[in-house]
């Protein structure tokens, strides 16, 4: 059997745990974004931040033209050149 001292101690260890459990739930302002009201967003500390507006000014049109291009000129290369074994 195990001397109530040992469970006396581990009992309190719980206890000290469940404690720290809910003061750290304490510390937190927000658990989801619709706890923190319009506009605003909770972020990983749980804490509202206001919600930014991220406009894109860059567009990759002509890189991916590029790159396109690239792949089918390497591919007709490999097909009509390399195929033939021209030395």
């Amino acid at each position: 059997m195990i001397p109530k001292k040992i469970v006396a101690k581990i009992m309190r260890l719980f206890l000290l745990a469940f404690i720290l459990f809910l003061a750290g739930c304490a510390k937190k302002e927000c658990t989801s974004n619709a706890s923190c009201g319009s506009g605003n967003y909770c972020g990983a500390d749980y804490k509202c931040y206001p919600l930014e507006k991220v406009t894109m000014t860059k567009t990759y049109t002509l890189e991916g033209l590029i790159m396109g291009l690239s792949i089918i000129g390497y591919a007709l290369y490999i097909r009509y050149f390399k195929s033939k074994k021209c030395h």
